[in-house]
């Protein structure tokens, strides 16, 4: 651990002075607890981890901006990120000129999760032979039709048939996909508001409060159509951080993680 802690030292001046236009935020968990997270900002330009903070809060993120420099920091262009306030604060105290993109994997599993919240209260609110037919398909309902075997859609169509309001929400998680295609701010708002008309008399509140939740950040969820910027590659490398947490059994000290993620990145 010595070793590679004096190696990260060295490295790290030299890929933090690297000029940055986008960056990517994101949170991560390495452990049981609501502290055990880390903040992690990611280049977009270099696919590589830039910086690494303990927690997941305003004053985490605005460590990163302190130690960037005011004057780095109003180079920005661009940040993506989810919809957590603290990180949202922290950008537009630091780099207001920086466009906020809300990244489109967070969005969708917002819409996932609305999805499943309705397939719950189906599966409770009528019983029966009703009941069997729901249960167990959460993750039929949850997959895009497209990438659906022709058995699976054979299934799926049983379970839409079997329940109304199901083939209602389903129907409008599939059509809200078309909002990704827009080319522009303005064509991927108008998408939205359309899309929010399909609710009327739906009843779905789940999908309802997912709607008022992207009008609240509309700015930054349009955003997206013109800069096609996304934290799927830090998705990915957060995925590499479990794994590595995993292997070692966990990390009592956060700090010796955050070394070998730095290693991990920069070799």
């Amino acid at each position: 651990m010595r070793l590679i802690e004096r190696w990260v030292e060295e490295s790290a001046e030299t890929h933090f002075r690297r000029p940055l236009r986008t960056i990517g935020v994101d949170e991560v968990s390495y452990g049981r607890g609501q502290n055990k997270y880390l903040t992690i900002v990611w280049d977009h330009e270099r696919a590589r981890i830039v910086w690494i903070g303990k927690g997941r809060d305003r004053d985490t993120l605005g460590g990163f901006f302190t130690k960037l420099g005011r004057r780095r920091a109003a180079r920005l262009n661009a940040v993506t990120m989810d919809m957590a306030q603290g990180y949202i604060s922290a950008v537009r105290a630091a780099a207001p000129q920086a466009t906020i993109v809300f990244d489109r994997f967070h969005i969708e599993r917002y819409l996932t999760r609305a999805l499943d919240e309705i397939r719950k209260a189906e599966l409770w609110r009528r019983g029966g032979i009703y009941r069997d037919v729901v249960r167990g398909k959460k993750w039929l309902l949850l997959r895009k039709y497209r990438r659906l075997t022709k058995r699976k859609k054979l299934d799926l169509a049983v379970l839409l048939q079997a329940n109304e309001r199901l083939f209602r929400a389903y129907v409008l998680k599939e059509q809200f996909g078309h909002v990704w295609t827009a080319r522009s701010a303005t064509t991927m708002k108008e998408r939205i508001l359309r899309w929010r008309k399909l609710l009327n008399y739906t009843r779905l509140s789940p999908l309802i409060e997912f709607w008022e939740r992207l009008m609240r950040h509309i700015d930054g969820v349009c955003a997206w159509a013109p800069l096609r910027l996304t934290n799927a590659a830090l998705e990915g490398n957060n995925s590499r951080v479990r794994g590595i947490s995993q292997r070692a059994h966990g990390y009592r000290n956060p700090d010796n993680l955050m070394l070998v993620l730095y290693h991990a990145s920069w070799r």
